[in-house]
Formats: structure tokens, sequence, C-alpha cells
């Protein structure tokens, strides 16, 4: 198998056999390939439609979630089910077209790990193209990685990068962060991006919230997750500085000066430093959390080319 396409989808019914056609089309003179459609906990009965494609085109499999769990566990279920050597993903509303995978395969082919889509002309509302923009850039603001559109679904990837690509809340926003921190290659490719004809979006306030602490999760996992003790020490000395601060001023104000009503910042200032001493044993249980996972199961690998040429 040469290509795999993902789509996760949830209440689409729609659009399903139109994207099938297209992508068809698109893929015609691509190789063998495969469509891998996960069904979300669809009420609309979307799974129906992809059961009758099925049955006349062997390339398409449907993997069903019982209940809605979201898009990044979807794509973990697609992931885990694909044979494909390049594996793409992208939405199943249409609004992705299929006729930009060639360009997508053409720089996979030129040795790049992801290639990421750009909805360089966002058809999208105005609250959703401002509430991506903010994000975007909070989030190349935050990382070593400078893109213009994290979270567009409309992506390829070499079947190695997802060995070690693992889900869950919103971190499908964060791919790229992900598979930068594993020091893959990537690069962005501005795609053609079309008005929604059917069905409505899923996003709202909750999901941007979700998106907020899942990139807290992300910023920390990728610089600390080798070595947390380095957060946790960072911590410490700032709460313990603020809290000798404190403690000290008292001291000098109450024994030096003689006044009164210093007590607040004493208090204040013994709370900033056993807030320390309980960061820096936090720091010391999770590096050793950390250091006996690395015994039990090391991840060097998740770093690690073999070069075939080289091998013996």
């Amino acid at each position: 198998m040469d290509i795999s396409i993902v789509i996760p989808f949830y209440n689409e019914r729609a659009s399903l056999k139109t994207l099938c056609q297209e992508l068809e089309s698109a893929l015609a003179q691509a190789g063998e390939y495969e469509i891998v459609f996960v069904n979300d906990g669809s009420t609309d009965g979307g799974e129906k439609v992809i059961r009758e494609l099925a049955r006349d085109n062997e390339r398409i499999s449907l993997f069903s979630l019982r209940k809605n769990k979201g898009k990044s566990m979807a794509l973990n279920i697609g992931f885990k089910n694909t044979r494909g050597d390049i594996v793409l993903t992208l939405d199943a509303d249409l609004q992705d077209d299929p006729a930009e995978i060639p360009r997508f395969l053409e720089l996979i082919n030129q040795g790049y790990d992801l290639v990421c889509g750009w909805k360089k002309q966002r058809k999208d509302s105005l609250e959703k193209r401002l509430a991506s923009k903010i994000f975007n850039m909070v989030v190349c603001f935050s990382s070593s990685l400078h893109l213009k559109d994290f979270n567009c679904g409309f992506k390829a990837y070499r079947k190695n990068v997802l060995k070690n690509l693992h889900l869950y809340g919103e971190m499908h926003r964060f791919i790229p962060i992900l598979v930068d921190d594993f020091g893959f290659k990537i690069t962005e490719i501005a795609v053609n991006h079309r008005p929604r004809n059917s069905g409505r979006s899923k996003y709202g306030m909750k999901r941007y919230l979700r998106g907020m602490f899942d990139f807290l999760s992300v910023f920390l996992l990728c610089r600390y997750s080798v070595s947390p003790f380095y957060l946790m020490g960072k911590l410490f000395l700032i709460f313990s500085f603020f809290g000798l601060l404190l403690v000290g001023y008292s001291g000098v104000m109450k024994f030096g000066y003689g006044q009164t009503g210093v007590r607040p910042a004493l208090f204040v200032g013994i709370f900033f430093l056993i807030a320390a001493l309980q960061l820096i044993m936090t720091g010391f249980v999770a590096e050793l959390l950390v250091k006996i996972n690395r015994g039990n199961q090391d991840n060097d690998e998740a770093y690690l080319d073999e070069d075939e040429e080289c091998r013996k």
C-alpha cells in the first residue's frame, strides 16, 4: 500500500459521497491507496453511507466509535489502522480540496516528513478566522516552529512519524509541535479552502478553552518531559527568593526597627518557603518516575533515523 487517507467525521452525511468521488479522482494516478473513515459517534446515519460505498469499493474501510470522543481519538484510531507508507488526513466537510493531494505527495517525495496545509484564503466566519489567527500567533510565539496555520486538518505524513504520535484531548491542534519535538522535517503549503455547503461547524467556546489547556500541556511536555526537575527547580528558586525576601524583611523590621504589623508579610514568606519545599520534592518524584519509565521502556528510538545504506 502506497497511500492511506484518514478521514474522521461527525455528522457529515451530506458530504461523504461527494468526498469519496473527489478522492478517487485525485488519487487516480497515485498508485495503491486506501481510504480509512473514522465515525466519531455520528447520529445522522453517515456510517450507513460509508458502508454502502465500501460494498462497491474495496479501498474504503470504516471504524466507528460508539459515542463522540473528539477528533484526536478518531485520528488515533485511523492512524493505527493504516497500511500506507504515506498517510494523509483531511476533514469530511468538503472544505479541504482533495485536488491538492498530489502537491502534498510531491513535497513528501522531496524528503519532508510532515507537510501541513495552510488555509491562506480561509472561507469561514469572522469569528473562526479571528480565533484561528490569535491561536496561531500565540503558538508560533511560544514554540520554535514557525507555521502560519497549525490547526489545519489537511496534512501528509510519512508513516514513521505516526509511530510516536499519541493524541488525546484536543492535541490534534498541536501535531506540528509534537512532530517537531522529535526532530522530523516539516514544511507548509498553501491550499485551496472552500466554503462549507452543508452541515455545521463543530467548534465552539468549549473547544477553545480545551485547546488552551492542551497547549499548556504540549508546551510543558515538549520542554520538560525528559527532565521535569528543570521546571520544578526554576519554580523552587522563584518561590524561595520571594519567601526569604519577605521573611528577611519581616525580621529586619521587627527586630531592627521595632516596627509592628509585619506579621502578614512573615506569614506570606513562610507560605512561599513551604510551597518551594513542596515544588522541589515534586520535582524529585517526577524525575524518579521519568528515570524508572526510561529504564523500563527506553524511547530514544523515537528520535533516531536508521540509515538504510549503512545497515549491515
